[in-house]
């Protein structure tokens, strides 16, 4: 963790007395300190033994502070030479439609090379439609381009929720369809589970999320969510907006995986992981989430201005 010395240790938390967390009309987002922090960068990196991944993030804003723009380029190298690259980008525009909700437009660009000769490129038009401030449905459509064919997907994703948080959401296409399910504890999201399954019901796979916090630290109101891309269950720039409900306002300390693959009725156990998360900030310039894990050499997230 040396390398990380030339960041203040995160003093800008709150901690609550033990009268006050018990106390009915305690408001943790109430006792947020509003720190306001649009960051123009992230990088995101990861290393194990065998590979590592980086990737590149930049944001463009408009004057409300809505992501107007945005680049994503991930490089993952592995040890036996294979180098894989995907660049995205994506285009936001913002309107209200004739029923008087509030919609985005999003057109995004991906395009996918690997040094053994992969090659595709999709383009995909996402219009995610709000009930009240919070996205209720993304209709997406996705023309795939791969060795001189096209081939074309379109699906919606619905999300459900109870007073200010995201319970759900749900997904089919022509091959898979997805359910994602969120548990709460008051204010805090506890576990993500995510259930993919074929249309004909041969493969499965099950991704179960468990979280924990702590129980006196309340983390700084940025405007923009960093969790959003922690969590990655739901579109990451329109979680870091707060298009899906209320986030989290404690310290993320822990976050544990473990899953399970189902292929041709045969069950594999996927490899499970835990993280323990320190967070770090340069006020007003850099907020850090870095994580050990037993079989990680590097895992961060840093956002700057």
């Amino acid at each position: 963790m040396k390398k990380f010395a030339y960041l203040f240790i995160f003093v800008s938390t709150l901690f609550l007395s033990t009268s006050c967390s018990d106390s009915e009309s305690f408001d943790p987002y109430q006792e947020q300190e509003k720190v306001p922090f649009y960051p123009s960068k992230m990088t995101f990196r990861s290393a194990t033994d065998k590979s590592s991944t980086q990737e590149d993030w930049t944001f463009k804003y408009n004057s409300d502070k809505y992501i107007t723009s945005y680049t994503c380029k991930q490089t993952v190298k592995k040890n036996d030479g294979l180098t894989i690259t995907e660049q995205t980008s994506g285009k936001l525009d913002y309107y209200i439609d004739f029923d008087g909700n509030r919609r985005i437009v999003n057109q995004i660009i991906v395009e996918y090379k690997s040094s053994k000769g992969a090659e595709y490129k999709d383009t995909i038009t996402e219009n995610a439609k709000f009930t009240g401030n919070y996205i209720s449905s993304i209709e997406v459509m996705k023309k795939h381009f791969q060795s001189g064919v096209s081939e074309i997907n379109s699906y919606v994703r619905s999300f459900t929720y109870s007073q200010d948080y995201c319970t759900g959401s749900s997904v089919r296409d022509k091959n898979n369809e997805s359910t994602y399910t969120y548990r709460w504890s008051g204010d805090k999201l506890t576990q993500a589970t995510i259930h993919n399954q074929s249309i004909n019901g041969n493969n499965i796979t099950h991704d179960t999320y468990d979280y924990t916090y702590s129980d006196r630290e309340i983390v700084p109101d940025y405007g923009f969510d960093p969790l959003a891309f922690i969590y990655g269950h739901n579109n990451k720039i329109y979680a870091a907006m707060g298009f899906f409900g209320k986030s989290t306002p404690y310290k993320m300390e822990t976050l544990s995986y473990n899953g399970y693959e189902k292929i041709d009725g045969r069950q594999y156990p996927l490899q499970s992981f835990i993280l323990d998360y320190t967070i770090t900030e340069v006020q007003g310039t850099t907020v850090e989430y870095s994580a050990i894990a037993d079989d990680y050499l590097e895992y961060k997230y840093t956002f700057r201005k």
